[in-house]
This record gives structure tokens, sequence and C-alpha cells, in this order.
């Protein structure tokens, strides 16, 4: 605000000084406008400066370590041992005092505990189930996987039962009901066995 009053000035001296120049009545004695030169706060300075000094050295003094906390020694005595008296020794007093009674003991229940079998190996495998064979016709001759009738073997290499159409494999050859092979005929298929008929015997060959 105070610039823009010294230029509001500046500008009436200025004009009424053209106006003296023009109508002749100037006069050289009249004073020049002269702006008053500000003075520089020193002592607002000197205080900021002092405020200053006074925190560095506020920071410096709480950011110095504390020292360490003296350390007492503490002189460890023995504990000296109890005088005995003249009259009667530590060993005859304790001799002397009568043992302490014993209180009876409470009987103890005994409890029979039942053997436990020791567990099986890991390694033992478990028992197998009984095999159980099925039942072959009367007067048939039963053979285990293979049969050896002289001139003619027979050998069961395996069975797929169906309850439509079951087959057997005998000697390499898939045979079903009414097939025959070296003059055997398949009369009958079964999960486990095949029942054949030759002239006027029977055999059944079951699976190994």
């Amino acid at each position: 605000m105070s610039l823009i009053g010294e230029a509001l000035k500046r500008a009436r001296l200025d004009a009424a000084r053209r106006e003296g120049e023009e109508r002749g009545t100037a006069h050289s004695s009249m004073p020049a406008y002269v702006p008053e030169r500000r003075r520089f706060p020193t002592a607002w300075v000197l205080g900021l400066l002092a405020a200053c000094a006074l925190g560095v050295a506020a920071a410096i003094v709480l950011m110095r370590p504390a020292p360490p906390a003296p350390t007492l020694a503490v002189e460890k005595v023995a504990p000296t041992p109890a005088a005995a008296t003249p009259e009667e020794p530590a060993s005859t007093a304790a001799a002397a005092a009568p043992p302490p009674a014993s209180e009876p003991a409470a009987p103890v229940a005994t409890v029979p505990v039942a053997k436990v079998p020791p567990p099986a190996a890991a390694d033992e495998p478990p028992p197998r189930p009984a095999r159980v064979e099925p039942p072959a016709p009367p007067g048939a001759r039963v053979y285990l996987g293979v049969a050896d009738l002289g001139a003619t073997r027979l050998e069961l290499d395996g069975i797929v039962a169906s309850a439509t159409d079951p087959v057997a494999m005998i000697n390499r050859k898939l045979l079903g009901i009414g097939e025959g092979v070296d003059g055997w005929v398949v009369e009958k298929i079964e999960p486990k066995q095949v029942t054949l008929h030759g002239g006027s015997e029977t055999i059944v060959l079951r699976l190994r």
C-alpha cells in the first residue's frame, strides 16, 4: 500500500509541474519528491539468529548420549558355620533324637491286567482266505490248469465269464459252449472252471 501511495504522490507532483511549466508559473525552488528509504529491521534479524542458535544448542544437548550408570561391586561373604554348643556335640544330639514314627502303609489293590497279544509284524502279509473250489460233476476227473490225457494235452489259459456268452481259452483257442478242441467238447463254462466231455468221459479244467 505504501508503494501505491508514493506512486500516486509522484504522479500528482509531475502533473502539477507540467501544469506550472505550461502556464509559466513553475518555480525552480520546488523540491522534487524523494521516496523515503526503508530501514532494515536489524533488531528483528538479531533476535531470529539468537533463537536459531538456542535451538541448535538444545538439539545438541538432547542428542548427546547419557553417561553409563555406575556399577556397584558387591563382595561375596562366605557363610559362617554354626557353632556347636560345648555341652552337647552335634553328632550326640542327632543320635539322641528319636526317629520319626513311620505311618502304616496303605494296602495297595492289585488289578488283574489282561494279556494283549503282540501286534503282527508289518512285513508279514495278511493271511489269504481259504480257496473255495466250485463243485465238479460226479465221476469227472479234475485237472488244475493242464490235463495230460495221453496223446492229447489240454491247457486252460483263461476264462471270460459272461451270463449270455461265456468264453474259455484252451490251447490258445477261444471256445464257447458246444465247441471242441482235439476231440473234447466244451459243455459248461464257469468263472473258475470249464467242463468238457469226450465220448463217455468228463473232465474239469480249473484255473490255477
